[in-house]
C-alpha cells in the first residue's frame, strides 16, 4: 500500500518543531546523468570508496568496480535489432556496473533507482566469483548464513502473492509457446493452401495436359483429391484456435496483464484446453511435407510429358529434314533443330535451379515456437531468480537504502527489526557496511510510528547527510566518489 497517514495540524506542527534536515549538496559533476550517478552511490556507505573505480579511464583494474555505459546510439541499435538492455546490470567476471544511458529523465531515473540492487551484487560472492564479502577484511555471515535467512524471510505469508505470480509467470510464458506453436501451424497451412492453390490452377491450365497417359491423369487426381479432402479437415480445426487465441490476446490487450490477474487453476485450464488444441493438430503435421512432395511428384509427370511432346516434335522436324531435297528448306531445318535442343536444353537448367529454391527456403526457415521457447526459458529463470538468494538480499539492500515500507513486490521488500538486525551484522574493515542505511530505516519505522507519511519519510532522509528528530541528532556524512573523465561506451553489438 502507497496509502500515505494524514496528520492533523497537531501533529504537523509537531513534526515540524521536532525535526530539522540538511541536505546532500547538489552534484558538481558537469554531466547531469553522472552527477546522478555519484549521487546514488554517495548515499551508501563508505565501502564504495576505493571499491568502486572512480577514474573513468581505468577499467578492468583488479579488485575494483568499473563503471560503463550504453549511449543513446548504442541504445537505439540495440532497439532496431529488438533487443531490450535491462535497466542496470552487473557482471562479476568482468566487475563492471553497466548502467544504460537513456534520452529522458523518467527512463534514467529506473535505471539510477537500481544502482542500490546492484551493489548489492558487487558484495555477493555469486556464480563462483568473488565479491567483496570474500575479502580477509569482511567479517559477518557466511554464504550459508545468508541463504538460512533469506529462507526464513521469504517463508511468510507476505511473501504468498509473489510467489503466486512466479507461478503464473511459467503458466503465461507456457501460453506464449503454445500460441507460438500454433503460429507454426497457421503459417504452415498458409504456406499449404498456397502452394496447393497455385500448383492446381497451374497445372489445371497446363497446356501440356493433353499429353498425359489416362494413368498419369488418374494418378494426379487420386493423391489431389486425398490432399485437397485433408485441407478441408484441417481448416476448420485451425480457424476455430485462431479465433479463440484473437479473442484472448484482444482482451489482453498484448500485455499479459489479464493473464497475470486469472488464477493457477484458470491458467491451468488455459494450457490443457490450447495444448488439446495443438494436439488435435499434430495429427496433420506431415500434411504440407506430403502436398510439396506430391507436388514434386506432380511436376515430374509434367516435365516427362513435355520432355515427350519435345522428342515427338524432334522426331517430325528430323523425318522432314531426312525426306526433304530444298537445300534451302534443309538449312531451315537444321537450324530449328539445333535452336530447339538449345533452349530446351537452357531451360531445363533453369527449371532444376527453380525447383531447388524451396528446398533452400525451407532450410532457413524460423520456427515461432523454437524462437519463443528461448525467450520463454529466459523469463522463467528470471522469474525464478527474484527469489534466489543474491537476488533477495539485493532487493533488501535497495529497499533499505531506498527507504522502502510497502508492501512486497517483485522489485522491493518492506524490512523489520529483525532484518536490520540481521544487516547490522555486516562489516567492512571494521566498520558495518549498512551503517547510514539501517539507521535511516530504523529512524523511518519510529517515524512511521509517529504518523508521518511514508512519502515525506522518503524526501526527508533518502539523500540527507544530517538530520535532527525529537531532539536526537544523526550525521551520515556522504561516501567520497566523483567519476573522473568520461565513462566507457559498453559495446554489444561487436
Amino acid at each position: 500500500m502507497r496509502e500515505s497517514l494524514k496528520l492533523g495540524l497537531a501533529a504537523i506542527l509537531a513534526f515540524s518543531s521536532s525535526c530539522s534536515r540538511q541536505e546532500l549538496p547538489q552534484p558538481v559533476h558537469p554531466n547531469p546523468f553522472y552527477a546522478s550517478i555519484e549521487r546514488e552511490i554517495r548515499k551508501n556507505d563508505n565501502w564504495v570508496e576505493g571499491f568502486i573505480t572512480e577514474d573513468a579511464s581505468e577499467t578492468n583494474n583488479d579488485g575494483f568496480i568499473s563503471l560503463m555505459i550504453y549511449g543513446e546510439e548504442e541504445l537505439k541499435s540495440l532497439a532496431e535489432m529488438g533487443i531490450s538492455p535491462p535497466i542496470a546490470s552487473y557482471n562479476p567476471k568482468s566487475k563492471v556496473l553497466l548502467l544504460p544511458n537513456y534520452p529522458n529523465e523518467s527512463e534514467n531515473a529506473e535505471v539510477l533507482n537500481a544502482i542500490d540492487h546492484e551493489l548489492w551484487h558487487t558484495l555477493y560472492n555469486s556464480k563462483d566469483i568473488n565479491g567483496l564479502t570474500s575479502s580477509n577484511f569482511y567479517k559477518g555471515p557466511s554464504q550459508e548464513e545468508i541463504s538460512n535467512y533469506v529462507q526464513v524471510k521469504t517463508n511468510n505469508n507476505e511473501f504468498d502473492k509473489l510467489k503466486s505470480s512466479i507461478a503464473k509467470v511459467e503458466y503465461i510464458e507456457d501460453f506464449k509457446v503454445l500460441s507460438a506453436e500454433f503460429a507454426d501451424y497457421y503459417g504452415q497451412y498458409a504456406e499449404l493452401l498456397e502452394s496447393y492453390n497455385s500448383q492446381v490452377s497451374k497445372n489445371d491450365n497446363n497446356s501440356l495436359k493433353e499429353y498425359l497417359s489416362e494413368e498419369e491423369k488418374r494418378r494426379i487426381d487420386e493423391e489431389r483429391k486425398t490432399i485437397h479432402n485433408k485441407i478441408n479437415q484441417f481448416k476448420p480445426i485451425l480457424e476455430k484456435i485462431y479465433d479463440w487465441r484473437e479473442e484472448i490476446v484482444k482482451g489482453n490487450n498484448r500485455s499479459n496483464l489479464s493473464l497475470l490477474e486469472s488464477t493457477l487453476d484458470d491458467l491451468s485450464a488455459l494450457k490443457n484446453k490450447f495444448e488439446s488444441y495443438t494436439k488435435e493438430l499434430s495429427q496433420f503435421k506431415d500434411l504440407p511435407k506430403i502436398n510439396k512432395n506430391f507436388n514434386s511428384k506432380e511436376n515430374t509427370i509434367y516435365e516427362q510429358a513435355e520432355e515427350r511432346h519435345f522428342q515427338a516434335e524432334i522426331k517430325s522436324l528430323e523425318d522432314k529434314l531426312s525426306k526433304s531435297h530444298s537445300e534451302t528448306e534443309r538449312e531451315i531445318l537444321i537450324s530449328r533443330i539445333s535452336w530447339d535442343k538449345q533452349h530446351h536444353q537452357e531451360m531445363s537448367k533453369i527449371k532444376s535451379f527453380e525447383n531447388q529454391i524451396p528446398s533452400f527456403l525451407d532450410s532457413i526457415i524460423f520456427s515461432h515456437k523454437y524462437k519463443a521457447q528461448i525467450v520463454a526459458d529466459a523469463n522463467k529463470n528470471s522469474a525464478k531468480d527474484i527469489l534466489s538468494t543474491d537476488e533477495v538480499m539485493a532487493r533488501i539492500v535497495d529497499s533499505l537504502y531506498s527507504l522502502y515500507f510497502d508492501e512486497v513486490t517483485q522489485h522491493n521488500f518492506p524490512l523489520n527489526k529483525e532484518d536490520l538486525n540481521f544487516l547490522s551484522g555486516f562489516e567492512y574493515k571494521g566498520k558495518k557496511i549498512f551503517k547510514k542505511g539501517i539507521e535511516k530505516y530504523t529512524l523511518g519505522l519510529e517515524m512511521i510510528g509517529d504518523g508521518v507519511s511514508k512519502d515525506e519519510i522518503k524526501k526527508q532522509l533518502e539523500y540527507s547527510t544530517s538530520f535532527t528528530y525529537k531532539g536526537r541528532t544523526y550525521n551520515w556524512p556522504e561516501s567520497k566518489f566523483s567519476i573522473k573523465g568520461n565513462l566507457p561506451m559498453w559495446n554489444l553489438i561487436k
